[in-house]
């Protein structure tokens, strides 16, 4: 049997928790961004030295679930280990050793990146407008690239029709063969 480990990621405001809940609604496993229910726990204003130790932590913990989630065909995550390395770059300017020691194994067999619909701002996010969103949309893409990875860009489009052209890419890389899809 070919699992898959597949990464739904983009920028803020692009839908990405959106899909993942609606992919767990199908009964598929997931994995919910880590760095939302990190930062949920954080005031402001940060420091560089605390902004760094935030991006560890979102690293380990990242890296902790995504070895102790069971799954038997796929596995979704609302972002991937990648996306700690380009939040670094962004909040950081460098990338801390013990993150580029998390994140140094190819793990992933697809990555979405879902392209931006406007930002909205809900007062979790530490992005303050739709430049840094975009900021970190090409961020993502950059890292992801860099790391090894080829992303597949999924357009606006309404929800399901997302998970559609999701499905069809992954079973293309499947050859046909995916459990349980109801789509």
């Amino acid at each position: 049997m070919n699992i898959m480990k597949v990464v739904i990621t983009g920028s803020p405001c692009s839908g990405k928790s959106t899909l993942i809940a609606e992919l767990k609604m199908m009964g598929f496993p997931v994995i919910e961004e880590i760095a939302r229910s990190v930062l949920e726990k954080v005031g402001a204003p940060l420091t560089l030295e605390d902004k760094e130790k935030l991006q560890i932590k979102i690293a380990r913990q990242q890296k902790e679930i995504e070895s102790k989630t069971r799954y038997s065909d796929i596995l979704f995550l609302d972002r991937g280990l990648i996306d700690v390395i380009a939040y670094c770059n962004i909040l950081l300017g460098y990338i801390p050793q013990e993150v580029l020691d998390i994140t140094n194994v190819k793990s992933y067999n697809a990555v979405f990146i879902l392209e931006k619909i406007p930002f909205l701002q809900d007062g979790l996010r530490l992005e303050k407008s739709d430049k840094e969103a975009e900021n970190i949309h090409n961020e993502l893409i950059s890292t992801y690239n860099i790391n090894g990875y080829s992303p597949i860009f999924v357009p606006i489009m309404p929800l399901d029709k997302r998970i559609e052209f999701i499905f069809s890419h992954i079973k293309n890389l499947k050859g046909g063969n995916i459990k349980n899809v109801c789509i």
